[in-house]
């Protein structure tokens, strides 16, 4: 799987959404993409989250698969994250 790159206004738009969360699998979700974006393994991310690493794998896809910019990445992932 290719690693996560976000632009600095990704990461902070990213970052103001998980913290304005009120879902808890969102947050969690997002802080995944946040944590792998910065460098941590996906293996510490899932310990650190408490999931399964295929579940980690899943959300991180999602990600990967719908690479947008700026709010379209929460158009496209949001529903999808939330389904899960």
């Amino acid at each position: 799987m290719k690693p996560i790159q976000l632009t600095p206004e990704q990461r902070k738009e990213i970052d103001r959404r998980r913290k304005a969360s009120h879902d808890r699998r969102l947050y969690q979700r997002l802080t995944a993409v946040l944590a792998v974006a910065a460098g941590r393994t996906r293996a510490e991310v899932a310990d650190l989250l408490g999931v399964r690493l295929t579940q980690l794998g899943e959300w991180l896809r999602i990600v990967t698969v719908h690479p947008t910019s700026g709010n379209g990445l929460f158009r496209a992932v949001k529903s999808r994250f939330l389904r899960r």
